[in-house]
């Protein structure tokens, strides 16, 4: 029964190596990264000092259900969370502005957009505001 191992990759190469010749070249693609997009580590409160502000608190578990998905990677624009590098230029605008950016939603000059709400129109004004600061707490 003939199959696709069976036939040399060249004419001078013997049947036996072409198996292992195939089985090497797997092994080193999957020993590399391919130079791709590093996986997060999922969020998890135990990494985190305790907070004890009620806002804060309240902010944590709203970020954990609506923002992390961008925030955590920094997918999209979003700035990363824990990133002072990130969030500097935002710091720079001041609370009032981001709450309302979070709140109403923003265009980015890159051309990123910032849903309103986060994308979660159930969300109060004190929702965001607390998931925002919450941010800023984080990345300072």
């Amino acid at each position: 029964m003939k199959h696709f191992f069976s036939k040399p990759l060249h004419s001078n190469f013997p049947e036996k190596a072409n198996l292992s010749f195939i089985f090497s070249g797997f092994l080193l693609l999957t020993a590399c990264d391919g130079g791709g997009e590093k996986v997060e580590k999922p969020f998890e409160e135990s990494d985190y000092p305790k907070l004890t502000d009620q806002t804060l608190i309240k902010g944590r578990e709203i970020w954990v259900a609506d923002c992390q998905t961008c925030h955590l990677p920094g997918k999209q624009g979003a700035p990363k969370i824990g990133s002072s590098d990130a969030w500097s230029s935002r710091f720079a605008k001041g609370e009032d502005e981001l709450f309302k950016n979070a709140i109403e939603g923003y265009d980015s000059p890159a051309g990123y957009e910032m849903p309103a709400r986060g994308g979660n129109d159930e969300l109060s004004d004190e929702d965001v505001i607390a998931a925002v600061k919450y941010m800023l707490h984080r990345s300072k």
